[in-house]
């Protein structure tokens, strides 16, 4: 297989940011989150999607880093954080999380959250219980709205897979679910692809397909941003239902579209991601 190792020039950015990140832990049951950290100031919180890891915002967090106090979290059960205790619901990871931020808050600090995909789900929940202490809640093609989606056309592993064969299908899943264009692909992000994937343990499947999000949203104060791919597999075809969602549940959401993009569009388009994120967040002041 020609699959990217971790000596690779395209992936040294993964570990010089990991690196110089300023690293903590907080409890998930018997065993511990973990936090990365890096800047100063208003804190922003980034929550990654399901099968992945704080990864998954490598060309976010630099550019973020300039303005904000950049808080990445690795969910319960994915990337290096254990698995939470059963039974394991939208609810339970949510005060899982919601307690681990408060540690990792200044008293009466208050701050922004992004999540993306799951993490959409996941920082929903810990919004709506951590009431004043978040400023504003960005979705990135959030999961758990109870909504129309079209069907992935995915390739399922078998262990008589030969190494090509194993190589293939990751290559495919990616670009199905996670990317638009397929010169989007590149080392880097197969490299966070297919690490993310061998680390997960948490099967958010069935709760991305949910409407825990959707519930939970009545609950949230904070300000509510939307951030979508123009062809983000998980909602193209039914984008004008998600727009009319947030708007209905909270009337003054923003909600952007980034032209040409798929699921994973921090990625696919992080500079006009990044300068979207900067002008969203700057009306929250």
């Amino acid at each position: 297989m020609t699959i990217p190792t971790a000596s690779d020039p395209a992936i040294e950015i993964v570990h010089r940011l990991d690196a110089a990140a300023r690293r903590h832990t907080t409890p998930c049951g018997d065993g511990v989150l973990h936090w990365r950290v890096w800047g100063s100031g208003q804190p922003l919180v980034f929550f990654h999607g399901g099968f992945g890891s704080w990864m998954h915002w490598i060309r976010n967090i630099e550019p973020m880093a300039e303005r904000y106090r950049v808080i990445c979290v690795d969910l319960p059960g994915l990337g290096e954080s254990d698995y939470p205790p059963e039974p394991v619901t939208p609810q339970s990871l949510g005060q899982i999380l919601a307690d681990g931020l408060v540690q990792m808050l200044e008293p009466e600090e208050r701050a922004h959250l992004v999540g993306f995909s799951f993490g959409g789900l996941c920082s929903g929940q810990v919004c709506a219980l951590l009431g004043e202490r978040i400023k504003s809640l960005t979705l990135v093609g959030a999961s758990g709205l109870g909504l129309q989606r079209k069907p992935l056309e995915l390739i399922r592993r078998s262990d008589d897979m030969t190494p090509e064969q194993v190589e293939q299908a990751l290559r495919h899943n990616a670009m199905a679910l996670m990317l638009y264009r397929e010169d989007s692909l590149d080392e880097l992000g197969f490299y966070i692809h297919i690490t993310n994937d061998a680390n997960a343990r948490l099967r958010s499947r069935r709760h991305s397909l949910g409407d825990s999000l959707r519930k939970v949203l009545p609950d949230v104060s904070a300000r509510l941003n939307g951030i979508w791919g123009e062809f983000d597999i998980t909602a193209v075809g039914y984008m004008q239902e998600r727009i009319d969602l947030l708007t209905e549940l909270h009337p003054e959401t923003d909600f952007r579209l980034i032209p040409g993009s798929g699921h994973w569009v921090q990625y696919e388009d992080h500079e006009l991601f990044n300068q979207t994120l900067c002008d969203l967040l700057g009306k929250c002041a």
